[in-house]
């Protein structure tokens, strides 16, 4: 652990997880997250209508804790409105009604039409 002995909450909390503005600095992570082609491991193309199934999996962090004088507890206590972003290639697009697929995805916001291809998922 880190020391925060006389720093505020925030100065803390930006030097474990860096500036909220800007994403810079920080010396912890929040959480982890992989994607692992399923299937035909050699396949680097998608023909028009073709389907290609991936695993995304992540993991949140504990909260680093903060010295708020007589005890150090955590900076955060709950992971609310957690959010995926995933950023496709053009012409890519999440098949939501696959089988076997979104499991503990409670929703799915699509890109709007002109915007990046950004999935995100909550």
């Amino acid at each position: 652990m880190e020391e925060t002995n006389g720093m505020t909450y925030l100065q803390a909390a930006e030097q474990y997880y860096g500036d909220p503005e800007t994403g810079d600095g920080g010396t912890m992570e929040t959480a982890t997250l992989s994607i692992t082609k399923r299937g035909n491991q050699n396949q680097t193309d998608v023909k028009a209508g073709g389907t290609v199934s991936y695993e995304v999996s992540y993991q949140l962090f504990s909260a680093a804790y903060f010295d708020y004088g007589e005890q150090s507890r955590p900076l955060f206590d709950t992971y609310n409105d957690t959010k995926i972003v995933l950023h496709l290639p053009d012409g890519l697009i999440i098949d939501k009604d696959a089988e076997g697929t979104l499991q503990n995805v409670v929703s799915i916001t699509e890109p709007q039409k002109g915007a990046p291809n950004d999935w995100i998922w909550n």
